[in-house]
């Protein structure tokens, strides 16, 4: 509905119209039809589906040893397993500490006079960044230079806890040298991140086109998800 709204908006502002005509995917009414047909169920507990069949469903299976999440757990027995596989065809990169990685990227852009744009879209992975960089800046490894943390559901939830508006400052820094883009996670095929990944010259996004000035960078070991080693573990 947001980016429905902005479009037309742009549209509007341009005084033109869209080759494509703008229609909602989904609406408040799709929401509220889906909401009763939803029913809680308890955690650590398998769910009883039949008579003689029960569900263990794992849904993201995260990688061990993070800062925030616990661990995995594991089960002793099933006689099928149905579980994603977003990584389950590779094994992550050994890219290093992530403190290393992230002072780096950081501290050579701001030297330079630029600005760090991060995309990320899940909550746990927003949070641990800011954990890293909170880290980082105690231990004087970074400049003290302002965070903006751009999504208002992860600050909602980082407050209990105590795909989108990432295109804005993007579109704003892909084009000066002084900036970097740096990636924390996949990007897949077709998407915006995956052709800055891929360094092409030039990206679209919000109507018009940009030159890729930007410095380009990609940390490893930020993935939500397991590897091949730790599916099978």
């Amino acid at each position: 509905m947001e980016d429905v709204k902005q479009n037309r908006r742009r549209y509007a502002r341009e005084k033109r119209k869209s080759k494509f005509q703008l229609e909602l995917l989904h609406t408040m009414c799709d929401v509220e039809q889906t909401l009763p047909q939803l029913q809680p169920v308890a955690y650590d507990e398998p769910l009883a589906v039949g008579e003689d069949v029960s569900v263990i469903f794992p849904e993201d299976i995260g990688q061990w040893d993070k800062p925030l999440i616990h661990d995995p757990t594991v089960f002793d027995f099933a006689d099928y397993v149905v579980t994603e596989s977003t990584c389950g065809n590779r094994d992550h990169q050994d890219g290093g500490d992530i403190k290393t990685q992230m002072a780096r990227v950081i501290s050579l852009t701001v030297a330079r006079g630029g600005n760090v744009i991060i995309p990320t879209f899940a909550v746990e992975r927003a949070q641990e960044l800011m954990y890293y960089i909170g880290c980082l800046v105690r231990d004087d490894r970074i400049p003290r230079v302002p965070v903006y943390l751009d999504s208002p559901m992860t600050v909602n939830v980082t407050e209990i806890c105590t795909a989108g508006r990432i295109k804005h400052p993007l579109r704003r820094n892909i084009s000066r040298e002084e900036s970097a883009v740096l990636f924390v996670r996949y990007q897949a095929h077709g998407t915006l991140g995956r052709l800055i990944c891929n360094c092409e010259d030039n990206v679209r996004t919000h109507g018009c086109n940009y030159v890729v000035r930007a410095q380009i960078a990609e940390i490893v070991g930020f993935s939500g998800h397991a590897d091949r080693s730790d599916l099978l573990k």
